[in-house]
């Protein structure tokens, strides 16, 4: 099972988040972020949502946590100094977490911000969501013959979206809309399974 380390670009979206989670709990990925990726997602939405509360978005970490035992990496700090030459000094706490956490993956919409270069001398790899999501597809193929995990994911996906619902051509619209090009096209193939 492969181990991915969701940069905050990946959990601020609740679209994004509840794809990754539904899948993960299906046993498709083992996600890893840290208390720091945690605090920057949380403080973004904050800024940029008035109709939520720091209230909610705790009980959403709550919940993440209780879901994913063991997912949150914390010994991680002392190895924030050997990360050199990121773009944005900033982004060193992720590689940090996601090397301590043994991450072989940085899921991130900014793969530009961790090059290739850097982040080989930690054995890690960026994809972006899209890309990620279809690796999943294809060692789910490779493992079973038939993309069970990915679809079964997508089934408690589609049963948990109430208020509205949403059919599986408003989902793959959606995805696409919002730039999972292959992976919308993967689902809308594989519609009658999910």
């Amino acid at each position: 099972m492969p181990v991915a380390f969701l940069d905050a670009c990946v959990l601020y979206p609740a679209d994004y988040r509840d794809l990754l989670l539904r899948l993960a709990k299906e046993g498709a990925f083992r996600p890893l972020w840290s208390p720091d990726v945690q605090a920057e997602w949380t403080r973004n939405l904050l800024k940029q949502r008035n109709d939520l509360t720091k209230e909610q978005l705790e009980h959403t970490r709550l919940q993440m946590s209780r879901a994913f035992p063991g997912a949150c990496v914390q010994d991680y700090d002392r190895l924030i100094e050997e990360v050199q030459g990121l773009p944005d000094p900033d982004d060193r706490h992720v590689v940090a977490a996601a090397f301590a956490g043994g991450a072989e993956y940085i899921v991130t919409e900014n793969v530009h911000d961790f090059p290739e270069e850097v982040l080989e001398v930690f054995e890690l790899e960026a994809l972006e969501l899209d890309a990620f999501l279809m690796l999943l597809v294809e060692l789910d193929l490779r493992i079973n013959g038939v993309p069970k995990t990915v679809t079964q994911g997508l089934r408690q996906l589609r049963r948990g979206l109430r208020n509205p619902s949403k059919t599986h051509k408003e989902l793959v619209a959606h995805w696409r809309r919002r730039g999972l090009r292959d992976f919308a096209k993967f689902a809308w193939s594989h519609r009658y399974q999910w």
